[in-house]
């Protein structure tokens, strides 16, 4: 190599055009050849570098810092270490250093933006011929822990990815058509949409032990499928649907992923609305109506509206209804706090071994209407049951179909 280079095995953290311009670079010496090569700006070439280097530092791969002794982000400095001789001279010092928060959800937003590169984007659909720019449609989807595998010795029903998969889409299916021909949509994923966070199969801060089912490659690609079939129904009913896709306490990391995936699926259809922001608290303001959503994980459901009118001030003067919707619980709760709904939304995924030794809840699936000028209107909630003979499966508490199927009447 005539030109600069990359320290250490770099291509090991580069997607293919990232190598097909980085090696152009180390091999021209200059960026000028690769810009006229490949007709791409300074900026693209300089991005590629940084993104390599950034994806090395977090793997502890970038040698020629680390002997160095540099600290470079993702990440920040959280202690020293300083080693004297007799004589109180500084012999050996050190620093630790630990993951910057900020920086690191960053560094993910650009590794997964890196591997979508040659993402397939949704299609253009035509949007639906009857609307009522006055009326919107609530659809949350509480915690529906995809990858998690149950077993009806221990739970009393069988539950893995493909059961949650149609299940999801039934309960969306339901309600969408049960749905006022409302323009706007908002589907909120309300975290722990998946089970696990990574190939340990624990929670991330308490180490629980989780029962997992297949690979994580198998569980993210059947999470991300099952949600953008029911963004995808939802454009079938409603003019313009926005997303929010929340993190929870069991998928901190795999919630980013969810959420760029489902920004670069829809970049260019301009009736889906992604919401791309990393903050647990996300509100939306419809006509005199103010909404707030979170996992629920670490705020207690009272203390919901307090928050929202602090983040929201001049909204929660403009408007008359207010609505704060969480999870987590797995269990349904409605409240009125001074004047503001609260829900906690109940979960149609099954029970875990963990919680079917101690809880229980029902399961269900709700819509919400909303007129601009007058709150709340409507609402449909779709029992489990119901979701099941939907989706043709069977019921947890016996194993027999709920609805009949070809030739079963003959037997």
């Amino acid at each position: 190599m005539k030109g600069p280079r990359l320290p250490g095995n770099w291509r090991e953290f580069a997607t293919a055009r990232q190598i097909e311009l980085l090696e152009a670079w180390e091999e021209a010496g200059t960026q000028g050849p690769v810009i006229e090569r490949f007709g791409c700006a300074k900026s693209l070439i300089d991005q590629a570098k940084a993104s390599v280097a950034k994806k090395m530092r977090m793997a502890g791969q970038n040698d020629a810092e680390v002997q160095g002794k540099l600290v470079k982000d993702p990440y920040v400095v959280k202690g020293q270490s300083v080693m004297y001789d007799g004589d109180g001279n500084v012999k050996l010092m050190w620093l630790k250093t630990q993951l910057d928060k900020d920086q690191h959800h960053k560094a993910l937003v650009e590794a997964f933006t890196d591997v979508c590169d040659n993402f397939d984007r949704a299609r253009l659909t035509p949007p639906p011929a009857v609307i009522n720019d006055q009326f919107l449609s609530l659809y949350p989807i509480a915690d529906m822990h995809h990858g998690l595998r149950t077993y009806f010795e221990e739970t009393g029903e069988e539950w893995d990815l493909d059961k949650a998969g149609r299940v999801l889409r039934s309960a969306v299916i339901a309600t969408v058509n049960g749905a006022p021909p409302s323009k706007y949509a908002i589907i909120v994923q309300h975290g722990d949409h998946f089970d696990a966070d990574d190939h340990k199969n624990r929670t991330p801060k308490s180490g629980n032990i989780l029962d997992a089912e297949g690979s994580r490659h198998r569980i993210i690609w059947s999470g991300f499928r099952a949600l953008a079939d029911c963004i995808d129904l939802a454009l079938q009913k409603h003019e313009v649907v926005y997303v929010y896709s929340l993190f929870g306490n069991h998928d901190i990391n795999t919630a980013v992923a969810l959420q760029i995936m489902l920004s670069i699926r829809y970049e260019h259809e301009p009736r889906v609305i992604v919401n791309d922001d990393a903050n647990p608290h996300r509100y939306f303001e419809f006509g005199l109506c103010l909404f707030g959503f979170h996992h629920g994980d670490g705020v207690k459901p009272d203390d919901l509206p307090g928050i929202m009118a602090n983040d929201m001030a001049e909204a929660w003067g403009r408007v008359k209804f207010r609505q704060c919707h969480s999870a987590h619980r797995h269990h349904a709760i409605e409240k009125d706090i001074m004047g503001t709904r609260v829900f906690v939304h109940p979960v149609i995924s099954a029970a875990s071994k963990h919680s079917n030794n101690a809880y229980r809840s029902a399961r269900e699936f709700r819509r919400f209407d909303f007129s601009a000028t007058a709150g709340e209107v409507n609402r449909q909630t779709v029992d489990i049951s119901t979701i099941y003979a939907l989706a043709g499966l069977y019921t947890p508490e016996s194993k027999q179909p709920l609805m009949l199927k070809p030739g079963d009447a003959q037997a």
